[in-house]
């Protein structure tokens, strides 16, 4: 305060104690309020980028191709039913984000886990892009009823279509389900092995989504 009355007093008027005071009240609360404002600015800016970004990278999240299960969580255990300590039907699966240059759609099951390397448990391609789900036990047929010209491969049992995790006892397997973009129909018999329809991929991917699942026995 001596201080201030001195600065006063130099300018040549020195106010009183009590008008000195609510000078200096008035003062700060105008100080404090314009603080008050900056910190609101910048913490509403803080929010809009944050909301912007947010909603920024929910608009990249949808625009990426997607494949999931209502039957799984990515990285859960597969569910008994799906494997041959079940029924040994295929799971559903829900497909979004498909590229809109994509002329069909082709999936690949396997276990990277096996004994033996990369163990195949279904191959399936040509599906139509606008197919947003693969329904719970697809049909053991080279030919898919009602999905164009959708068609099944041969897989590591040797047999027609699905067939679910068997690993031996031990730990997890960990267990694909890649879904293929493409920008083509596959010209390729069905019935066809994993190298055949990785050849005939090759050059006509978009886009990739991956799904993985555990098992264990």
């Amino acid at each position: 305060m001596s201080g201030a009355g001195g600065a006063e007093g130099r300018a040549g008027r020195v106010p009183s104690r009590g008008g000195l005071v609510a000078r200096v009240r008035g003062a700060r609360g105008v100080a404090v309020l314009a603080v008050i404002a900056g910190i609101g600015l910048a913490l509403g800016g803080c929010g809009r980028e944050g909301a912007e970004g947010r909603q920024t990278a929910e608009m990249e999240g949808d625009a990426r191709m997607r494949l999931t299960s209502p039957e799984f969580e990515d990285g859960e255990r597969i569910p008994e039913r799906f494997t041959c300590d079940g029924e040994d039907v295929s799971p559903p699966l829900v497909i979004r984000g498909v590229p809109d240059s994509a002329r069909t759609l082709a999936l690949v099951f396997d276990d990277p886990d096996a004994p033996r390397g990369e163990f195949v448990h279904w191959l399936l391609w040509n599906v139509p892009p606008d197919v947003s789900t693969l329904p719970e036990a697809i049909p053991p047929s080279e030919v898919l009823e009602g999905f164009g010209s959708a068609a099944q491969g041969r897989n590591g049992f040797r047999s027609i279509g699905y067939r679910g995790p068997c690993p031996p006892p031990g730990p997890d397997h960990h267990y694909r389900f890649r879904l293929f973009a493409l920008d083509t129909t596959l010209a390729l018999a069905p019935g066809a092995d994993r190298e055949g329809l990785e050849d005939a991929m090759t050059g006509h991917v978009l886009e990739e989504a991956l799904l993985t699942g555990r098992y264990a026995r």
